[in-house]
């Protein structure tokens, strides 16, 4: 009986010996819309979206959504070892899987001590290991996967692990990360859309003091380089006032503004030419500001008054009223002004504690303060 106790002992010895490693998280690293974030395979340390469901729209030939690489962490105890993990991929027209696998090796990253990567990253121990690409040295793979044709696309990924289960040196074991086969590897989709012509959403120029504030909106912007704000006196002759810079290429809405610091007397009209990479170009609804040649600036000082109000224009009226409004409309106060006025002091100590709108009216144009009489 002893002599096989022995010989079942000497039997299990190689398996009781025998070394393992393993991984315990493993992600897909994409760049979205100028964004990147890692997009989690296995387990719950690598990133906090999945790799699974729809990645949304990109705009064909856009460089919006890029794959740059992928990450693991693996494990082994004292007597086993893990070599450079692999990173495969491939990417088809959805519901139609085709195509070789291409793969990409993970470099070494960093070790786990005293409970954490030394790298950063979550929490580890005994011999962990990170492998990654773009890794320490910042270079991803930067593959642009909007230069598909238009449609939408599977990208199927899956690891494999190479290392050794009976010793610390070579790696002629593997062991694989591949979603248990259910149904298939890991998945995630993303949709391809044709290029969209730029759209002016809208096109405002607004009186601002003495000057004109230009602002605009777009969406699909896609090869655009910048915009160029003209202007012209009757619509016939534009002039280039100046340039802004486009914000890039995506899908999503923009606002951009403008400030026009000498606007002509009277006609203003405005248009924004946007032009292209390429040098195409087009141009936006025209839109028009009419500025006093009398007054350009109307101030009233101090905005919560007392008894006394002071008004300031920016240079002498020829002629005008101020009229001084309550909430409901009621005119409380109507100043008739004389030539040449620069400043005039109002009496508001007979006006009930409130909000007020002081306008001036000169005929050609309408210019409103608002004010709190105390």
């Amino acid at each position: 009986m002893k002599r096989q106790f022995l010989l079942f002992l000497m039997f299990l010895l190689p398996f009781i010996l025998k070394a393992s490693f393993g991984f315990f998280g493993s992600a897909v690293y994409l760049e979205s819309n100028g964004s990147s974030a890692f997009y989690n395979c296995f387990g719950s340390n690598i990133g906090t979206q999945p790799f699974s469901g729809s990645l949304g729209p990109f705009v064909q030939n856009s460089g919006t959504l890029k794959l740059q690489g992928a990450e693991m962490k693996t494990w082994k105890d004292g007597n086993g070892n893990v070599c450079i993990p692999v990173f495969n991929y491939r990417i088809y027209p959805t519901g139609s899987p085709n195509g070789n696998f291409i793969a990409v090796e993970l470099p070494f990253f960093c070790n786990c001590s005293g409970g954490s990567f030394t790298c950063g990253g979550g929490s580890c121990g005994g011999n962990d290991q990170k492998w990654q690409k773009p890794g320490s040295t910042g270079s991803g793979l930067n593959i642009d996967l909007t230069t598909y044709t238009p449609g939408t696309y599977t990208m199927e990924v899956f690891y494999r692990v190479p290392g050794n289960q009976n010793g610390t040196s070579d790696c002629p074991d593997n062991v694989w990360d591949n979603n248990g086969g259910n149904p298939t590897n890991y998945t995630m989709n993303f949709t391809v859309t044709a290029v969209m012509p730029l759209n002016f959403l809208s096109v405002e120029a607004n009186k601002y003091g003495d000057k004109v504030l230009l602002s605009w909106s777009t969406e699909y912007e896609n090869g655009n380089s910048h915009f160029e704000i003209q202007r012209s006196r009757d619509a016939s002759k534009f002039e280039k006032i100046g340039i802004v810079k486009s914000s890039g290429i995506s899908t999503k809405q923009f606002s951009y503004d403008f400030l026009d610091e000498s606007p002509l007397i009277k006609n203003n009209i405005y248009r924004i030419k946007q032009i292209d990479l390429d040098g195409k170009y087009m141009f936006s609804p025209s839109v028009s500001v009419y500025m006093s040649s009398k007054i350009r600036i109307f101030e009233i000082n101090p905005n919560i008054v007392g008894n006394n109000l002071m008004a300031e224009f920016g240079k002498p009226t020829e002629s005008g009223i101020i009229q001084l409004y309550d909430l409901s409309g009621k005119i409380s106060k109507r100043i008739i002004l004389s030539k040449g006025i620069e400043i005039i002091h109002i009496n508001v100590a007979d006006l009930i504690p409130g909000l007020y709108i002081a306008r001036y009216i000169d005929g050609e144009e309408t210019i409103s303060k608002k004010f709190i009489k105390q």
